[in-house]
C-alpha cells in the first residue's frame, strides 16, 4: 500500500504527516521533521524534539542514507541497560519525493480500491466460527459476526459481547489475523498467510510458540453461513 505526506511547517523546517488512504486505520499518526535534540531528520509518531524515545527512523539527511531504526537493546550497549532504546542503522529504509500527478494517480487508485470495499463486505460470511486455539488462546475460540464497515479496504469480524476478539486484513495485506483489538496487524495473537478473499474456509492457523510463528493443525476458522443453509435445505 502507499503512503503518502503532506508539507507542513514548523520552526522554519518542513513537515510532513501521514496521509491515510481512506478504508484503512485513519487514528495511525506518522510525522517526518527536523529534531532539534539530535539535529536529524526524524519519523515518529508525534511532533517533538527528536530523542531516541519516540522516533521510529531517523537520519542525518532527508533524502540519503542510511536511516537509523530506534530498536529496544538485547544486551548491555555502550552501558546502556537492557530494553532502553538504540539507534540501529537500516539501509532498506529510504524516502522519496513524490509529484503532484503521481500521488494524484495513487488517490485514484485509492477510491477504486475503496469503492470496491462494500462488495467485498457484502459477499462476505455473516458469522464465523473460531476453533481448536489452546489455552492461553482459547479466548480466540466463538463466533464472530461480520462487522458493517471494511477494515484495512477488506471485511473483518468481530465478537459483540467481551472479551473482544477480531479478525481483520493486516495493513500489509499480507494475512488474516486474529486478535484482541482492531490495527495494522503488528498486535495479533494468530495469523494466516493467504491471499484468499475468504478467511473462513479451514485454513490452519499460527500461533506465536517461544517467539516463533509454527502452524497449529486444530486452530481454524470456518463460515457458518454454508451450515445453516445446508440445515435449513
Amino acid at each position: 500500500s502507499y503512503s503518502a505526506l503532506h508539507v507542513a511547517k514548523q520552526n522554519d523546517r518542513p513537515v510532513w504527516s501521514l496521509v491515510n488512504p481512506p478504508g484503512t486505520n485513519s487514528e495511525r499518526q506518522l510525522f517526518v521533521y527536523r529534531g532539534t535534540e539530535l539535529d536529524t531528520w526524524i519519523v515518529g509518531t508525534r511532533l517533538g524534539v527528536g530523542d531516541t524515545n519516540d522516533p521510529s527512523e531517523i537520519s542525518a539527511e532527508l533524502a540519503e542514507a542510511p536511516w537509523h531504526v530506534s530498536e529496544p537493546c538485547t544486551d548491555t550497549q555502550d552501558g546502556r541497560p537492557v530494553g532502553s532504546l538504540a539507534l540501529v542503522a537500516d539501509p532498506l529504509v529510504c524516502l522519496q519525493s513524490m509529484s503532484e500527478e503521481r500521488f494524484s494517480e495513487i488517490r485514484s487508485i485509492w477510491r477504486r480500491t475503496f469503492g470496491a470495499c462494500s462488495t467485498r463486505v457484502a459477499n462476505a460470511p455473516k458469522v464465523v466460527e473460531v476453533s481448536g486455539f489452546p489455552e492461553p488462546l482459547d479466548v480466540l475460540n466463538g463466533r464472530l459476526e461480520r462487522r458493517p464497515q471494511a477494515w484495512n479496504w477488506r471485511p473483518a469480524w468481530h465478537r459483540l459481547e467481551q472479551p473482544a476478539v477480531f479478525l481483520y486484513r493486516d495493513a500489509a495485506d499480507s494475512k488474516w489475523v486474529l486478535g484482541l483489538a482492531l490495527g495494522e496487524g503488528h498486535q495479533r495473537l494468530a495469523h494466516v498467510y493467504t491471499g484468499l478473499e475468504n478467511p473462513a474456509c479451514g485454513l490452519v492457523w499460527e500461533v506465536d510458540c517461544l517467539g516463533k510463528w509454527m502452524s497449529y493443525l486444530p486452530a481454524t476458522v470456518r463460515s457458518l453461513d454454508a451450515t445453516r443453509r445446508s440445515s435449513t435445505g
